[in-house]
């Protein structure tokens, strides 16, 4: 195993300085924070297990939070979904079950039933993407008893997590494309697709509590973990550029020669890609492999400065 020293930097808003220990061989997929009445923990997620962070310094060696055991089979590509949700955090890989955490022992499994005729214990074999909206929990582009619905949003009836319970259901999206990425802006949802951009809305209608809205056809994402919130809108790694949506319209990242830099992009590795918003110095960082390179790991980051309006490539030699 090994101990890493997180510290707080002085930011009056963090954790104290200390230590969170995971397996040395596991790659850290995930660092998320779950809140229970507005107290945090930081929870790491490696490809096999999850870590608590300990904030006490005098204690560097922590147990994983979930029995000492390897519960995922995930590799270096498979990134976690994090979402807090009625005290409870609950975790995905895109791979494994859905894991949940209610903030003391281990994590555990999530099963959730979609109908009552099935007697299987769980019927959401996993999802990509987990949100809180309109009071109910959304699990996008999911498989569900085997079958994958890659352009679906199943959603939880409001304040409950029985998937049986009147009020839950899902609403799928009038496209072939596959869900790529997610985020809010404003109260609406904005899901990127392989070659589009649709909103989720919610609706005045208990019934059918969800509408899907097309923004657009013309531009959608190849990078899935790339999908950043900022500005009050999205970005997104393109085909070509770096887009963004504010609300009202999709349009690229305006800086010189970013067409050049996405072009390095190594097409063959991009689920390695990682959107980040530093807000402290506002800036827009997006992890990748160059095109020449042979490393199979990312090798880059692009690091945007959104005040200056311009950019820099940071190399691991």
């Amino acid at each position: 195993t090994i101990s890493v020293r997180l510290s707080g930097g002085g930011d009056p808003d963090a954790q104290a300085d200390g230590y969170v220990t995971m397996l040395a061989a596991n790659n850290i997929m995930g660092i998320h924070t779950y809140l229970k009445n507005g107290m945090p923990q930081l929870l790491v997620m490696d490809t096999k297990r999850v870590n608590k962070y300990d904030p006490s310094p005098a204690t560097p060696v922590r147990p994983a939070i979930t029995n000492e055991t390897n519960i995922f089979g995930g590799v270096r590509t498979d990134f976690f979904r994090f979402c807090n949700f009625l005290d409870v955090g609950y975790m995905t890989n895109n791979r494994d079950q859905i894991y949940q955490y209610s903030g003391t022992g281990n994590v555990t499994a999530f099963n959730y039933q979609i109908n009552s005729t099935n007697s299987k214990a769980n019927h959401m074999d996993t999802c990509s993407h987990i949100f809180q909206m309109s009071d109910r929990l959304l699990f996008l582009d999911t498989v569900e008893l085997g079958d994958w619905t890659p352009q679906r949003c199943r959603y939880t009836p409001v304040l409950q997590v029985d998937g049986t319970a009147s009020g839950a259901g899902y609403v799928d999206c009038p496209t072939e494309e596959k869900i790529m990425g997610a985020g809010f802006v404003g109260k609406n949802l904005a899901v990127w697709f392989t070659n589009s951009l649709w909103e989720l809305r919610a609706t005045s209608n208990s019934d059918i509590p969800f509408k899907w809205q097309r923004i657009t056809t013309t531009e959608g994402c190849r990078a899935p973990y790339s999908v950043v919130e900022y500005n009050d809108g999205i970005a997104c790694i393109g085909i070509r550029s770096i887009h963004f949506y504010d609300g009202y319209k999709v349009k690229d990242i305006d800086f010189p020669n970013l067409r050049d830099i996405v072009d390095d992009f190594d097409v063959g590795n991009i689920r390695f890609c990682m959107g980040f918003y530093s807000k402290e110095n506002r800036h827009l960082l997006f992890t990748y492999e160059d095109d020449t390179a042979a490393a199979g790991v990312p090798d880059r980051i692009l690091d945007y400065n959104i005040l200056e309006n311009n950019w820099t490539v940071h190399k691991s030699e």
